[in-house]
């Protein structure tokens, strides 16, 4: 289940849909934009990977929960560390 909800999360925030009169949207936005919910589909994405490694630590011995566990905090991390290094770049060039 921890890998399902990882691919679930990946192709949520990083699955280009092309829409005729809007362009190219993430499908995270365009979910979120149907539902009608105001926060942003990254927040989606950080709450379904953190799920997906807590199943994953809870359930070690399923199939696929220590590889899901794994590419969840893979994923996770480089989403933060290159959200700080976003951060970092406006305080600098302002």
């Amino acid at each position: 289940m921890s890998f399902i909800i990882f691919s679930f999360a990946f192709i949520f925030t990083s699955l280009n849909v092309n829409i005729e009169n809007s362009g190219t949207k993430k499908l995270g936005e365009i979910i979120t934009e149907f539902l009608h919910v105001s926060i942003a589909y990254n927040i989606f994405t950080i709450v379904l990977l953190a799920i997906s490694i807590y199943i994953g630590r809870k359930y070690e011995q399923h199939f696929l929960a220590k590889a899901g566990e794994i590419l969840s905090a893979v994923t996770l991390m480089l989403f933060i560390v290159f959200t700080l290094l976003s951060i970092i770049q406006r305080i600098i060039s302002v």
